[in-house]
């Protein structure tokens, strides 16, 4: 059944047990002694995956999920056995400190610096990483009863972890960072007479000039030797295309119970024995091939941010008034690299080329960024409330205390943040992101200190945010059109214009098929490298707003309390803008489009995997943007609204004088959140087709409370001259393991999860040399 199939039948078979890679075999068998012939269904090896659920418009072919302990013991076995990476960095620090003067009126220092970081980071995720394609490692089974020269195959019935293609990645890194900045500070308060009362100043300013280099260099696993039957196949790139690729079986257990019994092992690059035989003849043929890096593809920028700004902060009337300014200029110039090219028949990157710039113009964005605040302190210093706090006794004495020790704050900011260029659904150049805050409250200080509490509100609004729901929308809805996979309008198109221009013996250029496509298309086709070359996206505007509490108290120096607690809520206010009017736009030539090869709509036409055209944008575009638009203005109830937190800790020397308890102290901490929802429930109710989500019945994940505990011992060591604290650390005392859901279908059933680790024990130790 089609069910079982994934879009990488044709690629090598690799089994790998956890003693390394055991059998290498092409998919299938081919006619006479090509490996790359025609596909023979006589002898196949079948590519399982897990079954998906029904097909329902909102609960579209997920994978079903393994919660089952019996079936993998998710506490004890890590399924990301086989990921690693390495991470290499040099760093270097030069910085000069100059004090030129300094009095008790005032003073002046400067530093200059320059700062060096060398970096490079490889990885090869083989599970779960969204670096990789096809899918994500999933559980299957083994239900080939012969391998293809017709022998019994001795992983029958075993469980295996199935990935296709990992994409293994390097990212070098070169970043230079040159800074100076210098600090005046000018005080009249020790002045005789009432210049006194002009308080202090300092004034902070710096110039900063980044200069970064990344790259980023991606590879897929497969066929690296020469064999010389790579080369005949027009898909000579990357190691003989689909057959020179990988589709990994990562065996986990025995062809007992189907359940994982192990962690999936791994395996080396290197030479190894490839089988593929004819279908026809029954013939096998083995032969040494090596297992490698291939080149898949690259990206890199070049990025110079020239930062200037200065800060304000003054002390007037005695500390009463305490005023902040801040003000930063940035400007940020970005340059791409030269698009992906591969030389060596594919088997290389042509380095040389790519690691030139293009010769576009700098990509220029500039903003600017102030912040304003100040803190009052109405009360202190004045005589009458501080001679009531110092000498007066009970209700007289706690009041003058309060008011002595109470502030008021209030802020403001309007920032820039400079961001990597990225365009939206019409190629259009992205603002960056942007936003303005205030936050206002008070604090109290009372008790001799012992006692404090600060009470903050504050609001901050996002705009043009490239962090919302919107970003994921544009990419799924260019995908539509654009992308390489078999469901896209131009690959479709592009397949059959050219098989009809070759049934009339026509070859098309370049410039004829784009000329067709646009016809078919009704907008200008593109290449792989104009959709990658620069990041696809769309903005949000988002307002948070909140308030938090802190609570300190103290009632003896050998006990600390903290407590903190927030109410949080996070509201969309303008979303997707674009994304909709592309939508509309496409629309009448999306579901007017006819196959000619077929007859049949080209948006509603199952072309390969799962889902047709339509199926896709339902279930990743116009279903989750109704939910959105629909919550646009109201808070959003996936984010948890309430948080609490409470800590302290006791020195035992508070309480006893023997030399062993007096070193010791005990503490820990609670945590609170509240509920947050994990989706929605459908308007309709199975076995009915669920079309619509109702945003009147959020799915909720329950809150949860979190304990933590430690205990702590001071001495020292070596006749008294080094001193050690040794603690024993117990973070979540009350977890003993669990499965949190994250995402629930419109049925309310999970189909996305984390594992939440058991009680953690951590031992540290720490010395004072």
């Amino acid at each position: 059944p089609a069910y079982l199939y994934t879009q990488a039948t044709n690629f090598g078979q690799l089994f790998v047990d956890r003693d390394g890679l055991k059998l290498w075999s092409a998919s299938y068998g081919v006619t006479g002694n090509d490996p790359l012939g025609a596909i023979q269904p006589t002898r196949k090896l079948v590519v399982t995956r897990s079954l998906v659920q029904d097909a329902q418009p909102l609960i579209a072919r997920r994978v079903n999920l393994i919660t089952d302990k019996s079936i993998y013991d998710w506490s004890s076995i890590n399924m990301n056995a086989p990921n690693y990476f390495e991470d290499k960095t040099e760093t270097a620090r030069i910085t000069l400190d100059q004090i030129f003067f300094q009095s008790a009126r005032q003073s002046l220092a400067a530093q200059f610096g320059w700062f060096r970081e060398d970096s490079e980071r490889f990885n090869r995720y083989i599970m779960a990483n969204g670096e990789t394609s096809g899918p994500t490692g999933q559980l299957v089974m083994d239900v080939n009863e012969r391998l293809l020269d017709g022998s019994a195959n001795p992983f029958f019935m075993r469980p295996a972890m199935a990935q296709t293609d990992p994409r293994p990645l390097r990212a070098p890194l070169r970043n230079d960072t040159f800074r100076g900045q210098f600090a005046y500070k000018f005080d009249f308060s020790a002045n005789a007479g009432l210049s006194r009362w002009l308080g202090a100043h300092g004034l902070v300013g710096y110039a900063e000039y980044k200069d970064k280099v990344q790259r980023t260099y991606r590879f897929i696993d497969g066929i690296s030797s020469r064999n010389p039957w790579l080369f005949a196949n027009a898909e000579a790139n990357r190691g003989g295309g689909s057959v020179g690729r990988s589709n990994f079986r990562y065996y986990v257990g025995d062809n007992q119970g189907g359940n994982i019994d192990y962690a999936p092992g791994d395996f080396t690059y290197g030479r190894y024995t490839y089988m593929w035989g004819d279908a026809i003849t029954g013939s096998m043929h083995t032969e040494p091939a090596e297992i490698g890096e291939i080149p898949l593809n690259s990206s890199g920028s070049h990025v110079i941010q020239k930062t200037g700004g200065a800060i304000l902060q003054s002390h007037l009337l005695g500390g009463r008034i305490v005023p902040t300014f801040g003000r930063r200029q940035d400007e940020h110039y970005t340059k791409f690299q030269n698009p992906t090219r591969l030389t060596d028949r594919g088997y290389a990157f042509d380095y040389e080329y790519m690691n030139e710039w293009r010769a576009d113009d700098w990509q220029m964005r500039d903003g600017r960024t102030e912040q304003r605040g100040i803190v009052v302190k109405p009360l202190r210093g004045f005589g009458f409330v501080e001679r009531r706090a110092e000498n007066g006794t009970g209700v007289t004495r706690w009041l003058a205390e309060t008011l002595r020790g109470a502030s008021a704050h209030y802020n403001r900011s309007d920032s820039f943040k400079p961001a990597a260029p990225a365009q939206n659904v019409f190629f259009d150049w992205l603002p960056d992101p942007g936003g303005k805050g205030k936050d206002y409250g008070f604090a109290l200080n009372m008790f001799d200190g012992k006692f404090g509490v600060r009470v903050n509100k504050y609001e901050t609004r996002e705009i043009n945010s490239r962090s919302g729901a919107s970003a994921g929308f544009a990419r799924a809805l260019l995908n539509i059109d654009y992308s390489v996979g078999n469901v896209s309008l131009q690959q479709e198109a592009s397949e059959w214009i050219t098989e009809a221009a070759a049934a009339r013996g026509q070859t098309l250029s370049e410039v004829q098929l784009n000329a067709e496509l646009l016809k078919v298309m009704g907008t200008p086709p593109r290449s792989q490298n104009d959709i990658t070359r620069n990041a696809q996206s769309e903005t949000d505007d988002i307002l948070s707003r909140g308030h938090e509490v802190e609570i300190h108290y103290n009632p003896t120096r050998f006990w600390t309390v903290r407590i903190s607690a927030t109410e949080k809520q996070t509201i969309n206010t303008r979303l997707a803008p674009n994304v909709s009017i592309y939508a509309a736009q496409r629309m009448p030539t999306w579901t007017s489009v006819v196959d000619p090869r077929t007859g049949q709509l080209w948006w509603t036409t199952l072309y390969g995997g799962s889902e047709t055209p339509f199926q896709l944008y339902r279930r990743t575009i116009a279903n989750p943007l109704k939910v959105a638009q629909a919550t646009e203005g109201l808070a959003r109830p996936q984010l948890r609204r309430y948080g609490g937190n409470l800590s302290t800790n006791l020195r035992l020397s508070g309480l006893s004088d023997h030399r062993w308890l007096k070193a010791v102290n005990v503490g820990g901490a609670v945590r609170y959140e509240s509920k947050g929802a994990i989706g929605y429930y459908g308007l309709q109710q199975l076995p009915a087709i669920i079309e619509d989500y109702d945003i009147s019945r959020p799915i909720w994940d329950e809150g949860h409370v979190y304990v933590d505990g430690f205990i702590g011992y001071r001495t020292r060591l070596w006749g008294d001259r080094i001193g050690a604290t040794f603690q024993l650390n117990v973070r979540n005392i009350q977890e003993g393991g669990r499965l949190q859901p994250l995402a629930a279908f419109p049925d309310g059933k999970p189909y996305h999860f984390r594992i939440v680790s058991p009680r953690q024990f951590i031992l540290s130790t720490t010395f004072d040399l």
